[in-house]
C-alpha cells in the first residue's frame, strides 16, 4: 500500500515541481535609461515607441509599458547583459513593487500601472496591466512602507507600498468574477505565463484538463509497470530480461503520451 502511495506521490510532484519552476522563472533583457531612481520592482516604460530606453512606468506612459526592472542573478534567462544597463523581466514571475492606491490586492488581482513612477496597484477595469498577483497585499503585510500622497482635489491620503509576487501578463484589465479570481484565475495566471500572453478561461480549462489526463495515465502506466514487474520478478526471477523490455516500452509510451499533451497544450494556448 504505503509503495503505491509513494510512487503516485512521486510523479504527481514531479509534475507539480516542473510548474512551479516554470511559474517563478523570468526572462528579462537589457535596457539604458538616464532615470538613477529605476530599482528593482519597478515598473518601466520605453522612452517611445520602439526605444531601447526607458524610464519608470506611470499612467501617462503606460501604453509602453515593457516589464519589471530585476536584478541580473534573478533571470533563468539574461538577454545583453552590460553594466551600464538594467534588465527588465519580460515575461515569466517576479516581485512587483505595488501599493493599496487602488485598494488591497488580493491573489488572482490584475496589477495595474498607477500615477506613482514605478510603482502598480489593484487594476480597474481597462487600465494597462503588467501581470497577475500571486499573493494577498494589504496595510499589514511583512515589509511594507507608509507614504503620503497627494489625490486630484489635493487632499493628502496614506497608502502602503511593498512587494508582491506578480506573473507577467501584460494586457489590460477586465472584469473578473470570485470564480476566475480562485482555482480558475490560478489555472489561468498559469497557462498565461506559459503562453506568454493573455488566455481565455475557456482555453486555461482546456489546457488543465488535458494535462490532468495526461498525469493521470502516467501515473497509472508507471505504477502498473513497476507493480507487475515486481510481482513478475518475485514468481520468475529468470524472466527479468522481458521485464526490463516490457519496462522500456512503458517508459517510451510515457514519453510519447506526455510530448503528445505539452504539443495539444500549446496548441491550445496559441
Amino acid at each position: 500500500m504505503w509503495r503505491k502511495i509513494f510512487i503516485a506521490t512521486l510523479v504527481i510532484s514531479l509534475f507539480i515541481n516542473a510548474g512551479t519552476v516554470l511559474a517563478l522563472a523570468n526572462i528579462s533583457r537589457s535596457f539604458s535609461t538616464t532615470d538613477s531612481s529605476i530599482v528593482p520592482g519597478s515598473l518601466v516604460s520605453a522612452e517611445g515607441n520602439g526605444a531601447d530606453t526607458i524610464t519608470l512606468a506611470n499612467t501617462a506612459n503606460s501604453q509602453q509599458l515593457v516589464g519589471v526592472a530585476v536584478p541580473t542573478d534573478q533571470s533563468l534567462l539574461a538577454i545583453d547583459v552590460a553594466a551600464n544597463k538594467v534588465q527588465v523581466a519580460v515575461s515569466g514571475a517576479t516581485n512587483v513593487l505595488v501599493s493599496t492606491l487602488g485598494g488591497d490586492i488580493k491573489t488572482g488581482d490584475q496589477i495595474a500601472v498607477s500615477p506613482i513612477g514605478g510603482v502598480g496597484m489593484k487594476a480597474g477595469n481597462g487600465m494597462r496591466t503588467v501581470g497577475i498577483a500571486q499573493s494577498d497585499f494589504t496595510s499589514t503585510s511583512a515589509g511594507t512602507a507608509t507614504r503620503e500622497v497627494a489625490d486630484k482635489a489635493g487632499a493628502i491620503k496614506k497608502i502602503y507600498v511593498g512587494l508582491v509576487p506578480v506573473a507577467i501578463v501584460i494586457g489590460y484589465a477586465t472584469p473578473q468574477s470570485g470564480a476566475e479570481q480562485g482555482f480558475l484565475g490560478q489555472v489561468g495566471t498559469f497557462a498565461s505565463v506559459v503562453a506568454g500572453h493573455s488566455v481565455s478561461t475557456t482555453q486555461s480549462i482546456f489546457s488543465f484538463l488535458v494535462a490532468l489526463v495526461a498525469i493521470v495515465a502516467l501515473v497509472t502506466l508507471i505504477y502498473g509497470a513497476i507493480h507487475g514487474s515486481l510481482i513478475s520478478i518475485g514468481r520468475n526471477p529468470l524472466s527479468r530480461i522481458s521485464i526490463y523490455r516490457t519496462l522500456l516500452q512503458i517508459v517510451a509510451m510515457s514519453l510519447l503520451i506526455a510530448v503528445t499533451a505539452i504539443v495539444i497544450v500549446y496548441l491550445i494556448l496559441l
